[in-house]
C-alpha cells in the first residue's frame, strides 16, 4: 500500500510503495554499504575465515586477503 513516508536517514518525505519502507532511495544504498562495512568489519575482529595462503583473517564472503589476492591475479 503506497504512503507517504519519512526517511530515517535525511529526514526527508517521500511517497514508497511499500507502508514499512525506511529509507528514501538515496539513503537506501548508503545505508546497505555502511551496514556491509559494519558487518564485514565485525566478522574480521572474530574471524573464522582465514586467508588459505598467508592465513590473515578475511571477510566472510573471501577466500584470499587483499594482497594474497592480487598477487594471485598477477596485479601489483
Amino acid at each position: 500500500m503506497p504512503a507517504d513516508i519519512r526517511c530515517r536517514g535525511c529526514s526527508e518525505s517521500f511517497h514508497a510503495k511499500r507502508s514499512d519502507a525506511l529509507w528514501c532511495p538515496s539513503c537506501r544504498g548508503a545505508n546497505a554499504k555502511r551496514y556491509a562495512r559494519e558487518y564485514d568489519a565485525k566478522d574480521k575482529v572474530s574471524a573464522k575465515t582465514r586467508c588459505m595462503d598467508c592465513t590473515t583473517p578475511i571477510g566472510r564472503n573471501a577466500k584470499r586477503c587483499r594482497t594474497c589476492d592480487n598477487i594471485w591475479r598477477g596485479i601489483r
